[in-house]
């Protein structure tokens, strides 16, 4: 054997002094296989025979960090350095990915067990937690986009998508041909043709997408509002559209919601301006549908049920000849009244702006040879107030009509268009007659509503008055967000305040009849709205008394005439109570109540001091009396003699 080679007493004995040694600097030991840092490999004999020995004994190690600087070897054995970066020694069977801990590939393995049945509808990732899985939907729902097919172009919302499309790839000019209306299709009538309604049904390619719906059914409505004007003349509409949305619930289950979209209600005089607000129609849908998905919790857009137009008859006023103004009116001289014969007031008042005369502005022959300029389209005379954007479209003007009724100037239309010079009209009425006039200065029109006697600027949405032109042009683009209307507030004093003045309805009726019926559900077939039919098995009913306690016991009846049956219960029922209503029984009032009544310092039903003004309140079906009260609040606190 070399002489190197160490023998098992002789490496125990080594193991002692290196114990004592000064190496170890006095430091606390602790068996271990493998010193830190390092590790020692015997050799015996030659370089060729080399045996690890490295479990052979314990090992001392230090329970510090490594020391810096070479380490040193004991004789017979060579010096070997270990790295310290740990290794990678967990991984997983399924994807093959390593980690340095076992409670990571724990935690990883659970995404490939049975369990992990939490599906992302968008990827393939599955989770174990529902919590999870809702927020792995967000990172999608925020990369969700509409592309363009024309030109590819991305985008966050449906309602950019089209702005886009209708904006920088218009339809050609070239005529519309006409498709044919979808079979699925169902109408339903009043009984005086006043109000129609059509559901459109979505197509087997049109169901699944809601874009493509749109533009299917755009034809369709077009068609459909045509002909209701051409019957009606004049009609108001609007759109619904009802859309069904899916979810998963945290269980595991797909639950649905059916919301309705709904358009602003459009009043339609002209074919001209039909596209133009089936165009808006969709539009206000399209912006609701996109809030729906950014905040409907989860919801996820799954078919199209049918869109609704309901259509009714509208009656507009319509403007006659000359009307002598009201002598408050004509006392402001704000106003030029044109004294025409025809019913074509709007026009001359109109012309009388665009070409203004001094003397005597209010005679007609000084617009006559103007008649041309102004186009009116199919706009027939007497023009009605809701046709005006019709004319102002035509003529390139920026037209705006006020009202008149009960000495006040109110707001009935006014322009979108601000790249123009307005002209104000004022449309009065004398009993059925109409008439236009020409507001020359609105600031004397509105004088009445301020003591400021000098000029005045008004903003023609809500009339509200300011002193200088900047302070107008500040508040215009606020206020043109809203709808017009005049600002009235109420004249100071008591009736100025809000509060509750009907006491009558605070007191409890004294009879009440509780009732259910049953019904046996039967269903549908073939109708598109409808699915099942209720009929009527049975019925139970329940009368509570004044002191809150049935009357005698619950009466039930079963029979396939269930509803006449309990007609006739309930108007029998209802002749014995209203009997015992309309007999009023005398009040019993007992020493202490009348002690109550003496020290009561405010009325118990509208809270206000009671002083002599107190009259004695009592029910009318104990007898009992009840509380002290004003001799007018008393008399509103009647006994009510319905029963619900």
């Amino acid at each position: 054997m070399n002489n190197n080679s160490f023998s098992d007493s002789e490496e125990f004995e080594w193991m002692k002094d290196v114990s004592d040694s000064i190496f170890l600097d006095g430091k606390q030991l602790e068996p271990s296989p493998i010193p830190s840092g390092f590790g020692f490999i015997a050799t015996s004999g030659s370089d060729s025979e080399v045996s690890t020995r490295l479990t052979d004994v314990p090992m001392p190690m230090l329970v510090d960090e490594p020391q810096p600087g070479p380490s040193r070897a004991p004789m017979g054995f060579d010096y070997v350095e270990t790295s310290l970066t740990p290794t990678n020694d967990h991984v997983c069977d399924v994807c093959k990915k390593s980690f340095t801990r076992k409670d990571n590939l724990k935690r990883h393995m659970k995404k490939h067990g049975d369990h992990a049945n939490h599906a992302c509808s968008e990827c393939a990732m599955k989770f174990y937690r529902i919590d999870k899985l809702q927020e792995h939907l967000k990172t999608h729902e925020k990369k969700k986009t509409y592309s363009c097919e024309q030109c590819d172009r991305l985008f966050s919302r449906m309602s950019e998508l089209l702005h886009h499309k209708r904006v920088d790839h218009p339809a050609p000019s070239n005529p519309r041909v006409r498709q044919p209306r979808p079979l699925a299709r169902n109408s339903r009538r009043n009984a005086l043709d006043v109000f129609s309604s059509d559901l459109l049904i979505p197509s087997p390619a049109s169901k699944w997408d809601f874009l493509i719906f749109l533009q299917e059914i755009r034809l369709n409505m077009h068609d459909l509002l045509v002909e209701e004007l051409q019957q009606k003349r004049a009609i108001k509409w609007y759109c619904v559209s009802k859309i069904r949305f899916s979810r998963e619930t945290p269980d595991g289950d797909i639950e649905y919601c059916t919301p309705y979209f709904c358009s602003k209600v459009v009043i339609e005089l002209d074919t001209s301006m039909i596209d133009d607000h089936i165009e808006q129609a969709f539009e206000k849908i399209k912006s609701s549908f996109d809030e729906f998905l950014e905040n409907g919790s989860g919801w996820v857009f799954d078919s199209v049920i049918h869109m609704e137009l309901k259509t009714a008859t509208y009656h507009p006023l319509a403007p006659s000849s000359y009307i002598p103004l009201p002598p408050k009116l004509a006392a402001k001289k704000a106003l030029i009244n044109i004294k025409n014969v025809d019913q074509k007031c709007f026009v001359w008042s109109v012309l009388a702006a665009l070409h203004p005369v001094e003397k005597d502005p209010q005679r007609v022959f000084h617009y006559s040879s103007f008649e041309q300029e102004l186009r009116l389209g199919n706009v027939a005379c007497p023009v009605q107030p809701c046709k005006v954007p019709i004319i102002e479209k035509v003529n390139n003007l920026r037209i705006n009509v006020f009202g008149y009724e009960d000495e006040k100037v109110f707001p009935l239309y006014i322009s979108k268009r601000e790249d123009a010079r307005v002209t104000n009209l004022l449309y009065i009425s004398q009993g059925d007659n109409k008439h236009y006039c020409l507001i020359k200065n609105m600031s004397r029109l509105l004088s009445d509503l301020t003591k400021y006697k000098s000029k005045s600027f008004y903003c023609y949405s809500c009339l509200h008055r300011f002193s200088n032109e900047t302070l107008l042009k500040d508040h215009v683009p606020y206020c043109n967000e809203h709808t017009p209307q005049r600002i009235v507030m109420p004249e100071p004093g008591e009736d100025s305040v809000l509060g509750f003045t009907q006491f009558k309805f605070s007191q409890p009726v004294p009879y009440v009849i509780y009732a259910d019926f049953e019904a046996l559900i039967q269903p549908i077939q073939g109708d598109i709205t409808k699915t099942a039919s209720h009929i009527p098995c049975g019925y139970a009913y329940l009368i509570i008394g004044p002191n809150g306690l049935p009357l005698k016991p619950i009466t039930i009846y079963r029979g396939a005439d269930a509803v006449d049956h309990f007609l006739k219960s309930i108007v029998a029922e209802k002749d014995i109570l209203a009997a015992k209503l309309h007999s009023i029984t005398p009040m019993d009032m007992t020493t202490r109540d009348l002690e109550n009544f003496q020290k009561a310092t405010h009325c118990n039903l509208c809270k206000k001091w009671l002083g002599k003004d107190r009259v004695r309140d009592h029910d009318h079906i104990t007898g009992k009396y009840r509380q002290a009260l004003h001799n007018k609040c008393n008399l509103q606190l009647k006994q009510r003699k319905m029963i619900p």
